[in-house]
């Protein structure tokens, strides 16, 4: 979840499905519009890449991005928030990117419940949702 209703940037861990802490995205908002990029560490290898932001949970019936296509932006695209998201400053981001990688690689590291980090954001999300 993500409150996009006010200038400024914010940043989104990304989390493999094995819970590593893979990289981290970047939402900036500015002008009213919002723009997503993101990073992977350096022994990652990005294989594809997708961006959906969604209106709401209610949304997000699917994983799969042939299901999401119509929610699809992409990585560095100005989005108005206006124009392509209905004014709505409460949304929710979906990435699904695709990576190869060693898991000996350098950085990687869990994202798992007893990480301070992950707990501040289970809160902030939360909080959001709520």
């Amino acid at each position: 979840p993500l409150d996009i209703s006010a200038d400024g940037e914010q940043t989104v861990p990304l989390i493999a499905s094995n819970l590593y802490w893979a990289g981290e995205a970047k939402v900036l908002v500015e002008g009213g519009s919002v723009t997503v990029t993101y990073s992977v560490l350096p022994a990652m290898k990005v294989k594809s890449e997708f961006l959906a932001v969604l209106p709401n949970l209610d949304a997000a019936v699917t994983t799969d991005p042939a299901g999401l296509r119509e929610y699809a932006h992409g990585f560095g695209e100005r989005i108005s928030i206006a124009d392509r998201l209905g004014g709505d400053t409460r949304v929710l981001l979906f990435i699904l990117n695709v990576v190869d990688y060693d898991s000996g690689a350098p950085g990687l590291r869990l994202f798992t419940d007893r990480n301070p980090a992950y707990r501040a954001a289970a809160e902030a999300y939360r909080a959001l949702l709520e």
